[in-house]
């Protein structure tokens, strides 16, 4: 993200310091007397401005192990800034308030905005202040003529007076001066930083910016949240594609990636990384519904094809039957009665399956529905062990009664052939702000794992002499109602199935 820590910010601090404290020492050298003159450690060591220099420059490496610490980083900034400041105060009194050193009081004056917050500037502009007057004070006490004194015993020229004041004063103002542009500075900076964030933060997408050598720039929340693995950032920092998608488990990402070259002096790559996986789920449904489709239509033909023949072989079987005198004969045409009768059943869930017809919807009890329906089935299954519960007497919403009761009715037969005993069925009728509910749970013996995701799809059955369009046909029922069926289930523990339909 944008956001720089303060810990990310005290290590930059640490850096400048070091760099400038090199470079100190370097010009200070020079200032003394060119590269040319030799001047070994022990030698340079006595020397009160290098000694303050070298200190300064180990100074770096007590702060990075104090860094290492759990000292609080804004205590341990003020440490930084405020040695800093005692570190050009002892410079200034021992190579003279008019060398170049006073000018490196604007260095931690100038830093103090960017690293802390307007307190703690307050804080350090103010001793930043009281260090300049110690300063101009000790100088006056050290290095101004001093003869007999008419006060505090001192007595000085005037122009040495004029010219300390006039230096002293000049000072304050431009601390003063460079303070208040430096928080005004850090202040827009921040505010800046803050809009850009939030800019950056809002985009619903996952975005992260790279550098020329494939490091990590900036990167919002949402592309910490997709996780993807160093590997496949490399690759796609690689790849030649600037478009592509990305597999991630269960997911779906498509990326865009945009080479920038103006912006910056190398050229910096953004990855924009969108989830997709609704998009192809929507893709895959569409696909299936237009495969249900045209299962339908075949449906339809075939059954209305086979249908009329078949009526045909039912009628000549039982005339020939009324005919016979031969009891084999007899038999043989009564098992083609039967067997005519069971096909024709087929045939008549795959004309429900393909069916048209508008739904005949009208306002009506669910109570009454379900408790004629749990009557037809207690006739049918006489072990079986039904009970029912509910908030409400009586539930109306709107509903075509006749496929909402073949829907409850093919659920319960489901359930009541579950296992072979001791079946125990529980419906549950309730309603939210937007549907109405009716759970069938059963104790039988679960669905298989590999069947559970295709288990409204056409043909897929788990019964013996199963067709493989009941659940089908209640699941077309529920859509063409905009209702929703879902179900929960455990091998050796029984199945749920929950039927939402929306309140009138």
């Amino acid at each position: 993200m944008f956001k720089i820590t303060l810990e990310k910010r005290l290590k930059y601090l640490i850096g400048f310091r070091l760099f400038f404290s090199i470079a100190l020492i370097f010009l200070t050298a020079l200032a003394r007397g060119g590269l040319s003159e030799k001047l070994n450690l022990t030698e340079a060591i006595f020397i009160p401005t290098y000694s303050i220099l070298i200190i300064l420059l180990a100074s770096n490496i007590i702060y990075l192990v104090l860094l290492k610490t759990n000292i609080p980083r804004k205590v341990h900034a003020n440490i930084q800034i405020i040695s800093d400041v005692i570190f050009v105060s002892l410079l200034i009194l021992f190579s003279g308030i008019d060398k170049i050193y006073i000018g490196l009081y604007f260095i931690p004056l100038t830093f103090t905005p960017l690293v802390l917050d307007r307190w703690n500037s307050l804080f350090i502009t103010t001793s930043i202040i009281i260090a300049i007057s110690l300063v101009h004070v000790t100088h006056f006490l050290i290095y101004t003529d001093v003869i007999n004194v008419s006060i505090f015993g001192i007595k000085a020229s005037d122009l040495a007076v004029a010219k300390l004041v006039a230096n002293y004063v000049s000072m304050i103002i431009a601390i003063v001066i460079v303070a208040v542009l430096s928080n005004l500075l850090a202040k827009e900076l921040a505010v800046e930083r803050q809009l850009r964030n939030l800019i950056f933060e809002s985009v619903v997408d996952a975005v992260a910016i790279f550098s020329d050598s494939n490091k990590l720039i900036l990167a919002n929340k949402r592309f910490d949240e997709i996780n993807l693995t160093n590997d496949k950032i490399k690759e796609i920092l690689k790849s030649d594609k600037l478009t592509d998608e990305i597999p991630h488990g269960e997911l779906t990402y498509q990326y865009r990636k945009l080479i920038f070259s103006n912006i910056a002096a190398k050229p910096i790559t953004a990855i924009v990384v969108n989830d997709i996986s609704s998009l192809k789920e929507l893709e895959r449904n569409k696909q299936k519904q237009e495969f249900y489709k045209s299962i339908v239509r075949i449906s339809g033909a075939l059954a209305h094809e086979i249908r009329n023949p078949l009526t045909s072989i039912k009628g000549a079987s039982q005339e020939l039957q009324k005919l016979s005198s031969n009891l084999e004969d007899s038999k043989l045409l009564q098992l083609i009665i039967k067997e005519s009768d069971k096909l024709n059943s087929i045939l008549n869930d795959f004309l429900k399956f393909a069916s048209e017809r508008p739904l005949n919807l009208r306002v009506c009890d669910l109570q009454e529905i379900v408790d004629n329906t749990i009557n037809l089935i207690k006739l049918r299954f006489k072990d079986v062990s039904i009970t029912k519960t509910g908030e409400y007497s009586r539930l109306f919403t709107k509903v075509d009664p006749d496929k909402i009761s073949e829907t409850i009715l093919n659920l319960l037969i489901n359930a009541a052939e579950s296992k072979s005993e001791g079946v125990t069925i529980a419906v549950n009728i309730r309603k939210d702000d937007k549907y109405s509910i009716i759970s069938i749970h059963d104790n039988g013996s679960g669905i298989r794992d590999e069947v559970r995701s295709k288990l409204f799809t056409p043909f897929i059955t788990t019964k013996k002499n199963g067709t493989g369009l009941g659940l089908a046909i209640v699941k077309k029922i529920i859509d063409d109602h905009n209702g929703v069926i879902t179900f929960n289930s455990s091998e050796g523990k029984g199945s749920t199935f929950f039927i939402y339909l929306p309140n009138c």
